[in-house]
């Protein structure tokens, strides 16, 4: 079984996803699991995982069958930062698994100095990039492509990010004097830069959460 794994930080703490596939083209999850992280270390620069990486082990740990289960994981983000073996995200992760389950990172941005196999995808001119522990670049790379979906984004990994960002025990951001008293929710979901709205009916639960979201008449 593979997986992909985000995160997604709230006002307070966090809540990650996980999303299992067969294979690498497969075109739908044949599982999904979130955990809901209350209290999550504050942003240090230089040191991203030791804020991200506790969430993806608590959502791991949710998985149906242990990590027995998995035979690859693929994080949003790198594993190695450069050539030199200084560890990314993806390493952190690597190793506390004891180097028993590969891990793929695949990033929507460049990193200078990382030694990443850039991926064109669909039409897109702007490259994915790919790092790898446990499984050679190359394969790592391949497999990236072979993914599912005809965009630049996969749809295993678009599929994650949704799960994680429209699950919503927590709000995004916090208003200064709010005029009502819903979640509130801003630019992540399509919204006009800057701007942060109230959702009517942002407490749906995730089963409903297809449902069209219009803004109300607040805007903080």
């Amino acid at each position: 079984m593979f997986v992909c794994l985000d995160v997604d930080y709230r006002v307070r703490g966090a809540v990650a996803a996980a999303v299992l596939f067969p294979s690498w083209e497969a075109p739908a999850p044949c599982g999904e699991q979130i955990a809901i992280i209350d209290e999550v270390a504050p942003y240090t620069p230089g040191s991203f995982f030791l804020r991200e990486l506790p969430c993806l082990l608590a959502v791991l740990g949710k998985i149906p069958g242990g990590l027995g289960a998995l035979r690859l994981v693929v994080i949003d983000g790198y594993v190695w930062l450069n050539g030199a073996g200084h560890k990314g995200l993806g390493a952190h992760l690597f190793h506390q698994l004891e180097g028993c389950i590969p891990v793929v990172g695949v990033a929507k941005n460049s990193f200078t100095g990382a030694a990443a196999f850039p991926v064109l995808r669909g039409a897109s001119k702007r490259p994915l990039w790919v790092t790898a522990a446990g499984l050679s670049l190359e394969d790592a790379a391949a497999g990236v492509m072979a993914m599912h979906g005809p965009h630049r984004i996969p749809t295993m990994l678009q599929r994650v990010d949704q799960l994680c960002r429209r699950s919503l025990p927590h709000p995004r951001w916090l208003p200064s004097a709010p005029s009502c008293h819903h979640v509130l929710y801003g630019t992540r979901f399509g919204f006009s830069s800057g701007a942060t709205f109230c959702l009517g009916i942002c407490t749906m639960s995730r089963e409903n959460s297809s449902l069209p979201m219009s803004p109300c008449t607040s805007m903080y």
